[in-house]
C-alpha cells in the first residue's frame, strides 16, 4: 500500500501489490472513515482529510488483510 497526501486536504491510498486487499479500513484525521470491501491491484481511493482545526492525531492509519488472511497496518504522519 502507497499513501500519498496530494494536498492539505486530499489524500491517496493505492494498493501497490500484486494482490487484492480485502477490508480495507483508512481512520484517523479523515473527514470521515472509510470501509472498503476490497482494493484490486493498482486500484486508487481518494479521500478528504478531516479540515486542520479538527485534526486531533496528525495521523493516518489504514488497515487491510491480504489474500492469506494477515492483518496489515500502514500508519502515515501528515504534513
Amino acid at each position: 500500500m502507497e499513501l500519498t497526501q496530494n494536498s492539505q486536504d486530499e489524500c491517496t491510498l493505492r494498493n501497490d501489490d500484486d494482490t487484492v486487499a480485502y477490508h480495507v479500513a483508512i481512520t484517523g484525521d479523515v473527514n470521515s472513515d472509510i470501509n472498503v470491501a476490497e482494493l484490486q491491484p493498482n486500484q486508487d481511493i481518494q479521500f478528504e482529510l478531516a479540515p486542520p482545526a479538527q485534526r486531533r492525531s496528525g495521523q493516518l492509519q489504514v488497515t487491510w488483510e491480504t489474500h492469506l488472511g494477515e492483518k496489515q497496518v500502514l500508519t502515515q504522519d501528515l504534513h
